[in-house]
């Protein structure tokens, strides 16, 4: 059930309705009971807050007699009980009923900042195929926040994007090797070795010489740079066997760069590397 700007959730809904959404937007859970006077108190407060935050951060209610089960997932002991969910985990909580400036400032602390804004607009423009916009906007924000992730790993991607390898490289050096950074590293690295190469090249130089290392590596550079996990692996895998001096253990850390890219718990990473390890051990 909805009321206003508030959704009603349960131990039915909870998953979809906060944990999901978390990753759209932050996601505000009030745990309270009929029976709780200072859930009384604090109900028209938070809401009252949270219609100046519609579309930033989103406000849930459960019900702790009638959700138990998420209740004790959470471990609510004492009501109300107030938590902030952003990308599925909580972030920020408090209990007991707070006085409206003290709401509104934990309401502040997660609604988007500008820089926020700016990169959010910079991507919807970059997916247009504007990038100058794109680029303008992402510097903007890192004018705001140096230390902005998204603008930065965004701002690389744009570089990238033009084949300016050296200043995507720079920008997203800039920050520690977060998962949205260090995707874009791999995905320069990959640009490096698959610059200037033909994919019917190379494929035709393994068919005439199938144990043609640096083709094998070019290759699975260019695949993936094309996010054809699985070929550019093999490719790799391939060149790691036959030659491991290549390029300084090139095709060995552009394996790993995919690894990276993927996740440690992506099905290809699993199998790969298990694979890489029995041909470098």
């Amino acid at each position: 059930m909805t009321t206003g700007t508030v959704l009603e959730v349960n131990d039915a809904t909870f998953a979809e309705a906060v944990i999901a959404r978390s990753h759209e937007l932050p996601v505000v859970v009030d745990f309270w009971a009929e029976w709780c006077g200072p859930c009384r108190v604090l109900g028209p407060v938070i809401e009252h807050v949270a219609a100046d935050f519609e579309g930033e951060v989103a406000l849930t209610k459960l019900n702790t007699d009638l959700s138990p089960q998420t209740a004790a997932q959470f471990r609510i002991s004492s009501i109300p009980a107030v938590i902030a969910f952003r990308d599925g985990v909580p972030v920020s909580q408090f209990i007991g009923a707070q006085p409206e400036p003290q709401v509104r400032r934990f309401f502040e602390g997660l609604a988007p900042s500008e820089a926020d804004r700016l990169a959010e607009e910079a991507a919807v423009a970059f997916d247009a195929g504007d990038a100058e916009r794109a680029r303008a906007c992402y510097q903007a924000a890192l004018d705001l926040d140096r230390m902005h992730v998204a603008a930065t790993a965004g701002l690389a991607n744009v570089l990238l994007a033009s084949a300016e390898l050296d200043a995507a490289e720079r920008v997203a050096s800039n920050l520690p090797r977060e998962a949205a950074v260090r995707a874009v590293l791999a995905r320069i690295q990959f640009a490096r070795v698959a610059a200037d190469e033909n994919r019917a090249d190379l494929e035709a130089q393994i068919v005439a010489d199938a144990s043609d290392a640096a083709a094998h590596y070019h290759l699975g550079a260019l695949l993936a740079t094309d996010r054809l996990w699985e070929q550019a692996l093999e490719h790799l895998l391939e060149a790691v066997s036959l030659d491991r001096s290549l390029d300084d253990d090139g095709p060995r850390r552009l394996t790993l760069a995919v690894f990276d890219l993927l996740g440690d718990e992506h099905a290809l990473t699993q199998t790969y590397r298990g694979r890489l390890s029995s041909l470098l051990f």
